[in-house]
């Protein structure tokens, strides 16, 4: 399901993804050279004592490492550009589809679930695909090349990457199939935080509509708050404001200018 989603969504990209592969294979190979022409210093100018020949394989040395600089930076931008291609191609796609849902259908899913769709699951997907330019094209690339030019240095100990690489994707095998419960579960705790978070949203609106309601049901008027930190409680439950929060226009209406006068009377 998410091999032919990423298939189907990136067809309208042939080209970038072309110029990425390219350009992450030059760049992959400038990286394998480089400990190449690093030996060849050591063997045959730093021992002999050749400057001159320090210095022209230095430069090469200079030149291929700014080449590979801006293939993998070239690479890495592609890669960005076409991943959020792709992030807005799924959200559009998803969004007209949900729209086209029956009350049952979204009742079935529900809202938060179709949120976290929305949104955090298809930037995981576009963070795959990112990863996947950027990693995943490169990473064959270099097993490759690693192994050939293993063998070429000395060929009595490239018997080692026929252990170590087994034991590695073991190993990574191993995590990947332990991570996918705990992936399962966070997403399941991320729709529940949707649905909290929507249920505290619409639960601010009914307190606002509450305190800016001028009307009791007994149908006596009471003050407007000024200040949420002013509200205090009578027996009843209602919300009861002092003298000081207040506005003045309320106050023949509140009742609050009589507490004022006692205050000032006290005060007096």
């Amino acid at each position: 399901m998410l091999l032919r989603l990423i298939r189907t969504y990136l067809r309208p990209y042939p080209g970038p993804i072309a110029a990425i592969v390219v350009l992450q294979f030059l760049g992959t190979l400038a990286m394998l050279y480089l400990p190449s022409i690093n030996a060849e210093i050591i063997d045959n100018g730093i021992i002999t004592g050749d400057t001159g020949y320090i210095w022209r394989r230095g430069g090469l040395m200079l030149a291929i490492s700014f080449g590979q600089i801006i293939c993998s930076v070239g690479a890495v931008y592609l890669a960005a550009r076409t991943a959020m291609g792709f992030g807005r191609d799924v959200r559009a796609a998803l969004f007209h589809q949900v729209g086209g849902f029956s009350i049952k259908e979204l009742q079935h899913f529900g809202a938060p679930s179709l949120i976290t769709r929305e949104t955090n699951d298809v930037q995981q997907v576009q963070m795959l695909v990112l990863m996947g330019f950027t990693m995943f094209v490169s990473a064959p690339i270099m097993m490759v090349g690693a192994a050939i030019m293993a063998a070429r240095e000395d060929l009595g100990l490239s018997w080692l990457l026929a252990v170590v690489v087994p034991v590695l994707g073991i190993a990574i095998g191993f995590i990947v199939s332990r991570m996918v419960p705990s992936f399962r579960l966070m997403q399941e705790r991320i729709d529940e935080v949707n649905r909290l978070l929507r249920e505290q949203i619409t639960g601010v609106r009914v307190v606002r509509a509450l305190c800016g309601s001028r009307m009791r049901p007994s149908g006596s008027p009471r003050p407007i708050l000024t200040s949420p930190k002013s509200l205090s409680v009578q027996a009843d439950g209602w919300p009861r404001c002092s003298p000081w929060s207040c506005s003045p226009q309320t106050w023949p209406a509140s009742g609050c200018s009589g507490s004022v006068g006692i205050a000032s009377s006290r005060a007096r």
